[in-house]
């Protein structure tokens, strides 16, 4: 969590503690979690970066991507004390029927 502002606020878990928990619970409940990340945009304006990117999860208990999912990432992030820490996060599918 050190990349992590200290007020981040997210969608979907809120604040720093609701992500660090999710972030824990995604830990104890998967064996394995992979991570793919493509199509990555980077945009500096007055210490603000806006990322944007395409990742791929999969994971479970037994590999094999038991769960996968394709989302669309939109971060933004500031420097504090020489680190550039997440300071915001969205995302959502980014396959939909």
């Amino acid at each position: 969590m050190k990349y992590v502002a200290p007020r981040y606020h997210g969608q979907s878990h809120g604040n720093r503690p609701g992500l660090e928990r999710f972030v824990i619970q995604q830990l104890n409940k998967n064996k394995n979690i992979y991570i793919y990340i493509a199509d990555t945009s980077i945009e500096i304006n007055n210490g603000i970066a806006k990322v944007v990117f395409y990742v791929g999860t999969a994971g479970g208990p037994d590999q094999v991507p038991e769960r996968g999912q394709l989302f669309k990432v939109q971060t933004n992030w500031k420097q504090f004390s020489g680190y550039w820490q997440l300071t915001n996060a969205r995302w959502r599918p980014a396959l939909t029927k």
